[in-house]
């Protein structure tokens, strides 16, 4: 009852692999590796759909699935694979619809929405654009629209009113705890939003960088790159690091280990590139969609109204951008994975465009190399550091020691203390651990992380083995408090 997604599809994904192949966590690691990899079918076909070559089309599958962000999420229970598979499969449907296909691929889209919807609620955006394109590419039949919007308007009734059947949830609370602070200090909401926004970019501005065509103009690029700089140096300043350990999915340990005393990976000087690199991408490509922009409206499209079924594409990307930046409660750089996937479709149809003109656009494979290299890697040291640290945690489990008593990083705490402290939250009242609902039971005798930490002992260390690191051996320590 905490989660501010709704997850039902994602759920019954996992809930069939389950039922075939039994419960255990490899199960359902397996039903979002099969969903991930459904997505990246999906999208190679929408690429193909929409005029980009086949080797082209090839290079953005493969710069999807090695993207850092989505690579990771893929090994996850998280619902952002199941979200951004069921609207790449709208939007391949609805494009099929408007390509003159059949209507009955508009009811198939139509589905995908309301799966997409029932997962995380910013599935029902692409209803908006949809109208709007068959509107704008002079394709509207009354029969059409309905096709586009009811299911997903059948699942939006239907949820609210199960709503209305359920006890308050904590994640309610704590999302108008979030609004009344901002409320009450909006000056305060704006600057840390601003700051947040330019720490979740800086992954997806890398992601964007093997796409990059030749901006016109780049010196128009330098306000917002200054901008984004500022925001880097402040951040370093303020947390000693260019990607602290803030929720993003990569950060200065690598993968994110989450809410776990860990140790640094390589030197902050790197990340500090990495931020960098990310912001310059960024930067230039924000720089590089505007001068699109502003080519497509001098042609003064309102006249001609062309029939380029895309425009519902950059309508839903704008759409989601504006609701994750403006008003999700939280700043996530997964938050943004839809968004980029559309910049991805914009820009291999410019480049397989500048290809099939005779500019060779070979190199970007280049890219391809390094970003495998470090999802391997890292999601082996993650997954390696991981087994470890819950082996010392149930070692002291083992013991005797109540799991209340066991810190041992997010997922640990996750799967043995959520509900406990979810219960003891909402029977008290006391809703100042909203936050992270295992702090109201947590009283940590021991802890399970990578560092000492005062007023704790350490009890005994566990080697693990860091690949990113060049196989250097690692430790995860159980301390004990004095």
């Amino acid at each position: 009852d905490w989660s501010q997604a709704f997850a039902f599809s994602h759920i019954a994904w996992g809930a069939l692999f389950s039922a075939m192949f039994g419960y255990t966590f490899t199960t359902v690691t397996v039903a979002n590796l099969v969903m991930s990899l459904v997505g990246l079918v999906l999208f190679y076909l929408l690429l193909r759909h929409l005029a980009v070559s086949p080797g082209y089309a090839l290079l953005g599958v493969a710069l999807l699935a090695f993207n850092p962000i989505y690579f990771n999420l893929s090994y996850t229970f998280m619902t952002d694979i199941t979200f951004l598979t069921c609207i790449t499969g709208a939007l391949l449907f609805y494009l099929r619809g408007m390509q003159g296909k059949g209507d009955s691929w508009f009811w198939l889209g139509s589905m995908m929405v309301a799966l997409a919807y029932l997962t995380r609620q910013f599935g029902l955006l692409l209803i908006g654009p949809a109208l709007v394109h068959l509107w704008w590419g002079r394709l509207w039949t009354w029969k059409r629209a309905v096709a586009i919007s009811l299911i997903p308007l059948v699942a939006l009734v239907g949820y609210a009113i199960w709503e209305r059947g359920q006890p308050v949830q904590l994640v309610s609370i704590w999302v108008n705890d979030r609004l009344s602070g901002a409320m009450g200090d909006p000056g305060s909401y704006i600057a840390g939003r601003i700051e947040g926004i330019a720490l979740m970019l800086i992954v997806p501005g890398l992601g964007t960088m093997p796409l990059l065509w030749r901006v016109r103009r780049p010196l128009f690029a330098l306000p917002l790159l200054l901008l984004h700089c500022f925001f880097l140096v402040r951040t370093i300043q303020l947390t000693g690091s260019a990607l602290p350990a803030m929720g993003n999915i990569v950060d200065h340990t690598g993968f994110v280990m989450g809410n776990l005393y860990k140790t640094l990976l390589w030197g902050e000087w790197v990340w500090s590139i990495v931020g960098l690199l990310g912001v310059l991408s960024l930067s230039l490509c924000i720089t590089a969609c505007v001068e699109r922009l502003s080519e497509w409206l001098r042609k003064r499209p309102w006249r001609i109204r062309e029939e380029e079924p895309v425009l519902m594409f950059y309508l839903f990307a704008l759409a989601v951008a504006a609701v994750v930046l403006i008003a999700s409660t939280l700043l996530f750089d997964r938050y943004m994975l839809p968004v980029l996937v559309i910049f991805m479709v914009a820009a291999l149809r410019r480049i397989s465009h500048l290809d099939a003109q005779g500019h060779q656009q070979k190199w970007r494979w280049v890219f391809v190399v390094p970003l495998a290299l470090f999802c391997l890697l890292a999601e082996r040291d993650y997954l390696e550091h991981n087994a470890v640290q819950w082996q010392a945690a149930k070692q002291v489990a083992a013991q005797g020691v109540p799991y209340h008593q066991i810190y041992a990083g997010f997922e640990w705490a996750g799967w043995y203390q959520y509900d406990a402290g979810v219960e003891k939250i909402m029977k008290g009242g006391d809703f100042s651990n909203v936050p992270f609902p295992p702090n109201a039971i947590l009283d940590p005798v021991f802890i399970v992380g990578d560092v000492k930490l005062p007023g704790y002992v350490e009890v005994q260390s566990f080697p693990y083995s860091s690949w990113l690191n060049g196989g250097q051996t690692r430790r995860v320590l159980q301390l004990k408090r004095k």
